[in-house]
């Protein structure tokens, strides 16, 4: 997405020069929704940028926040620290009660890992329905494969960690009590709020949706995945087509395969083949198998 000339937002880990930078009329907009009338007056008495620059950025988070809460993310159990629940935070929710999500920065990219429909702002399906924007793109992976990379990522012992959400580490201290990784896979396949397949079964909405574009791990990542060029060139020009930009779906289909994300492992589609056991694929299938029919994987 950077590539196409968005910036970063939501439940992603970014560097600052992922963020979109924000002209004079759209910060002072973006202040206008957090900050109160004392506020902003003093902030165009004083003509300080760089204290104004600072707070946009806070304004900037504390809106984040705000529109995560709207769109179902389920921010209280999911965070520890206390920003999102700040007075600015709140200001910003009440402040932003009327607007929509059109008046949020343009160019920017938001991910979410859920939209549980039970919890979405109903304002914001409305504005999304009825005039097609924000344009919504669901990324899955062979949930097979994503609770085996769940499983190894929270039972890793690199550098980084694993994060800071709360349920990361509590999941991790139950696998790493498991001696074996069969017996890992087992725990993580019979419950129902484990990492990844609790917000997949939430969302499962947007794999139906027809205005929702569609694109799987298996074919962006490529024959350095397990894919092949072919799959992924021609979703990149799908995604691309869907977003109405203007690039070069080969050129860009070269950067897709990164080794240096956060969650990097091995960045190959099919390992459960090789890790799971007789009895967990029966597991799964008999637990989750609705879920490989909706997304087209094929049952073993």
């Amino acid at each position: 997405m950077l590539a196409l000339g968005y910036g970063l937002q939501g439940e992603v880990k970014t560097s600052p020069g992922e963020r979109m930078t924000l002209d004079e009329d759209a910060s002072w907009n973006l202040v206008s929704q957090v900050y109160d009338h004392d506020e902003l007056l003093r902030m165009r008495v004083a003509d300080d940028p760089e204290r104004f620059a600072r707070l946009v950025d806070v304004a900037r988070t504390a809106q984040m926040w705000a529109w995560l809460h709207r769109l179902g993310v389920p921010l209280a159990s999911r965070y520890a620290h206390e920003t999102m629940r700040s007075e600015l935070v709140q200001k910003a929710l009440w402040r932003t009660a009327t607007s929509t999500f059109s008046d949020t920065p343009a160019n920017t990219c938001w991910f979410v890992h859920e939209m549980d429909l039970a919890q979405v702002y109903g304002k914001f399906i409305h504005e999304w329905r009825t005039g097609g924007e924000p344009r919504i793109l669901f990324l899955h992976r062979d949930p097979r494969d994503s609770l085996l990379s769940m499983v190894r990522f929270l039972t890793d012992t690199r550098p980084q960690g694993i994060g800071k959400l709360v349920r990361f580490g509590l999941y991790s201290d139950i696998l790493r009590s498991l001696a074996h990784l069969d017996e890992q896979i087992a725990y993580a396949l019979e419950d129902e709020q484990f990492p990844g397949l609790s917000e997949l079964r939430s969302s499962r909405w947007l794999a139906a949706h027809p205005a929702v574009c569609r694109v799987s791990f298996e074919e962006l990542v490529g024959p350095d995945g397990g894919g092949t060029l072919e799959l992924q060139e021609a979703a990149v020009e799908r995604v691309v087509a869907f977003l109405g930009a203007e690039a070069d779906p080969a050129t860009l289909a070269k950067s897709l395969f990164n080794r240096a994300s956060f969650t990097f492992r091995d960045g190959r589609s099919g390992a459960w083949r090789h890790a799971y056991s007789e009895a967990a694929v029966r597991a799964f299938e008999r637990r989750h198998g609705h879920l490989l029919d909706l997304l087209g994987y094929e049952r073993r």
